[in-house]
């Protein structure tokens, strides 16, 4: 019932839109592409798509696939590290010190749909030190957020998890919770293309 409702919702506000192809720079329309998230998001939480590289397949390579995939740029997304051509591949780590920028140090009412909250964990291998996940404001009730984001797991448990954002600030994980007190907790980030 919960997919069947946000799916019809989704694709109602989505019928009248045409594709968009757009230089990454130039993304202005953002109540359509965040829709366009909102739906690449949760699609990849029911079943991943098969555009999307089992290889690439972690918290990041989420974030990667959903904004490209919504955005649909003719050509790479992100900023590479030295500023210069833009790279079709970011590592977590590249995607917040180039791509988004730090907006808030917890999760507020500032917060949009797209928007990254950030952890970083010292101690661990390089490739499990950051985390990712994305918060979509929900299109039926104002005020309560989504969280979705990949598991980072390489085995069959891996897969996109979706959690209402009170549900993550009340978990019992408390490497994953979005407060001040969580050293783990970097903030939240937003695509530098919607920064304003």
């Amino acid at each position: 019932m919960f997919k069947q409702l946000l799916m019809g919702i989704l694709f109602l506000g989505l019928a009248s839109c045409q594709t968009k192809s757009v230089k990454a720079e130039q993304v202005e329309d953002q109540s359509y592409y965040k829709m366009n998230l909102i739906r690449v998001a949760l699609e990849q939480s029911e079943k991943p798509s098969p555009n999307w590289e089992p290889q690439q397949r972690d918290c990041a390579g989420f974030v990667r696939f959903v904004y490209k995939s919504a955005v649909k740029p003719n050509g790479p997304l992100w900023n590479s590290w030295d500023g210069g051509e833009r790279v079709p591949y970011a590592s977590a780590e590249l995607l917040v010190a180039k791509n988004f920028s730090k907006i808030s140090s917890v999760p507020e009412d500032s917060m949009k749909t797209g928007d990254i909250l950030v952890f970083h964990r010292d101690g661990q291998k390089k490739e499990d030190q950051w985390h990712l996940m994305m918060v979509m404001e929900s299109p039926w009730e104002q005020n309560k957020w989504l969280v979705t984001y990949h598991n980072g797991a390489r085995d069959e448990t891996g897969g996109v998890k979706k959690l209402w954002m009170n549900d993550l600030m009340n978990t019992e994980q408390s490497d994953w919770k979005p407060t001040q007190d969580n050293k783990n907790f970097v903030g939240v980030y937003r695509w530098n293309a919607w920064v304003k």
